[in-house]
């Protein structure tokens, strides 16, 4: 997915890049700060034009959402309008506390400590890893953590069919990327000119019809506070398999 992380038609000023081998060092330097180029100005115009706050749930996620400059101001602004969702993170980085938005820290395979930040610890089931010891830790200090699956796939390169079917509260999905660009599910190729900066609405996915992108994904709603799910449930009237 880093390829589509760049704006559409984006070349890297690299040597042996014919279309940018004349580029003076302002160039590039203007060329990698325009990798992310959402800001809170645009972000909350398109969410206040597209997306109500009593029907949506906002996950925002990266790479790491603590390196985004403007996260503090961002969740602030965010629950002033009544935004809910998860903040999915590494937890080295500060990232405002909040009622509205849970952070949930993954505690990956090759750290040692628990990440300083985190409302939620997320460990993979790696049998590769020593995730029962983190969730001993866990249980023994009395925080909240959840062990998911380990996924095979990145092993195998093979999508294992069956490996996530799980039922779904949640039927509908859109994806922002770093560039704005507005996707149906992660796995797509971006639409040139579909971008919260031309305020385009979402490109909305189907959970019922699931991909494995957007099924996994989907599997975040795990850490919602059980109001949300009980008030989805009741809404949509529907569980999808």
């Amino acid at each position: 997915m880093k390829e589509w992380l760049k704006p559409l038609g984006y070349k890297f000023p690299f040597a042996g890049n014919k279309d940018t081998d004349n580029w003076t060092e302002e160039q590039k330097e203007a060329s990698r700060l325009s990798i992310n180029n959402i800001t809170n100005e645009i972000l909350l115009k398109w969410l206040d034009e597209f997306i109500e706050p009593e029907k949506w749930i906002i996950e925002i996620t990266g790479g790491e959402p603590g390196l985004y400059p403007e996260i503090n101001t961002l969740i602030s602004a965010l629950n002033e309008k009544g935004y809910r969702g998860l903040i999915k993170t590494n937890g080295t980085l500060p990232i405002p506390k909040s009622e509205n938005f849970k952070l949930v820290t993954a505690w990956h395979e090759s750290v040692e400590n628990i990440p300083p930040y985190y409302d939620w610890i997320l460990l993979i089931k790696n049998p590769l890893g020593n995730w029962r010891e983190k969730a001993e830790y866990c249980k023994k200090q009395n925080i909240p953590y959840k062990a998911l699956a380990f996924n095979r796939r990145y092993k195998t390169g093979v999508d294992p069919q069956g490996l996530v079917t799980r039922k779904n509260s949640f039927l509908f999905y859109s994806v922002i990327m770093s560039m704005g660009q507005i996707m149906p599910c992660p796995n797509n190729v971006p639409t040139d000119g579909v971008s919260i900066h031309n305020m385009s609405p979402p490109l909305v996915k189907d959970l019922r019809s699931s991909c494995y992108w957007c099924g996994s994904i989907a599997g975040v709603e795990i850490f919602l506070p059980k109001n949300i799910i009980e008030k989805a449930k009741k809404d949509l009237e529907i569980m999808c398999y």
